[in-house]
């Protein structure tokens, strides 16, 4: 189902590193987005059903089900969800298995406005709107 332009679009971040999460979701917040964080990929399928975020920004190196796993059943299902993945020194196969998902791969660390910079373009390429 076709996610709609909201004034403030809803964001999940999945991140383990309760800092790191923090950091990215106030640079999420100050650009306009709400956020919902999650700490893992656990329950992660259902999550998005019941939230239906405008995006999915997660750490792909994560404790809990394989974060590119997750990506590639919400593809299956034929969610188009726009979404984000990030990792530290990402392999080969993974860059891969990412394009193949036709998810955003972002290398940590995510410095600066880089990650709410992803999330307007993908939602300006996604829903003919971006961040302010």
């Amino acid at each position: 189902m076709p996610r709609l332009a909201a004034a403030r679009p809803l964001v999940l971040l999945v991140e383990d590193d309760i800092a790191v999460r923090e950091a990215l979701r106030f640079g999420l917040r100050v650009r306009g987005c709400e956020v919902e964080l999650a700490s893992s990929t656990d329950d992660l399928l259902a999550r998005v059903a019941a939230l239906a975020p405008s995006v999915l920004v997660v750490d792909a190196n994560m404790r809990g089900a394989s974060a590119i796993d997750v990506v590639e059943a919400l593809r299956r299902q034929g969610d188009p969800l726009p979404i984000v993945l990030m990792a530290t020194l990402p392999p080969r196969q993974l860059r891969r298995r990412a394009n193949r998902a036709a998810a955003l791969l972002l290398e940590k660390p995510v410095l600066g406005d880089r990650l709410a910079q992803a999330v307007s373009d993908l939602l300006a390429r996604n829903q003919g709107s971006e961040l302010p």
